[in-house]
């Protein structure tokens, strides 16, 4: 994991797979090196099937391809690793079953930060700091708990939920390594434009 401000891209499944597939080969034809496949509807076979063309890409980049809560899917497909959501599989077994893959865990106390990265958690995504989009029932947590967090554990944190190039603030960006990002480059009409005005403000 990198030390620095990196762009976590996530999938939107509400955008057509083609079109996905577009502007994610657009995100990681420009620095992109971590990508996560985030699908709750569909079969076993259409997921794969996604996956695996998102990791020929990943391939070709450089970049990692993360899986959203299915295991399964991350050892089936070769990906890079998986995260895991409050009501997935724990850390400490998923460890057990992908060994040296990566693991990342969402965290919205310090105690279930402290408890991921115990349990061997290789990053934590933190949040909501702002109103999803893509997920309206997430909670929000406020700055004093992300600064709480940040100096409860050392493994990098990826702030997460409604983060738009306008509305980062230089205390959120303190206290975190990189944003994980859904609709403020996919549903953009302009994916290297929206991803070239997160970097710059990353890079205050």
């Amino acid at each position: 994991m990198s030390s620095l401000k990196e762009i976590y891209l996530i999938t939107d499944e509400g955008i057509e797979f083609n079109l996905l597939y577009d502007k994610c080969r657009i995100a990681l034809d420009n620095g992109i090196k971590l990508l996560q496949y985030r699908r709750k509807e569909g079969s076993f076979k259409e997921k794969i099937y996604e996956v695996n063309k998102l990791l020929e890409l990943c391939t070709k980049s450089g970049c990692k391809l993360i899986i959203n809560d299915r295991v399964d899917i991350a050892l089936a497909s070769g990906a890079h690793g998986v995260h895991l959501g409050r009501e997935d599989m724990d850390v400490k077994t998923a460890r057990k079953i992908l060994r040296d893959k990566i693991i990342g865990a969402t965290a919205k106390t310090v105690e279930q930060a402290v408890t991921a990265f115990e349990e061997g958690a290789d990053y934590l995504g933190v949040g909501a700091l702002f109103p999803s989009v893509t997920k309206k029932d997430a909670i929000g947590i406020t700055i004093n708990i992300l600064k709480a967090i940040r100096k409860a554990v050392p493994i990098p944190i990826y702030g997460i939920g409604g983060i738009t190039s306008h509305n980062l603030t230089p205390e959120i960006i303190e206290n975190v390594n990189g944003v994980s990002v859904v609709s403020a480059i996919l549903r953009s009409d302009d994916t290297l434009s929206s991803i070239e005005k997160l970097r710059e403000v990353l890079s205050c």
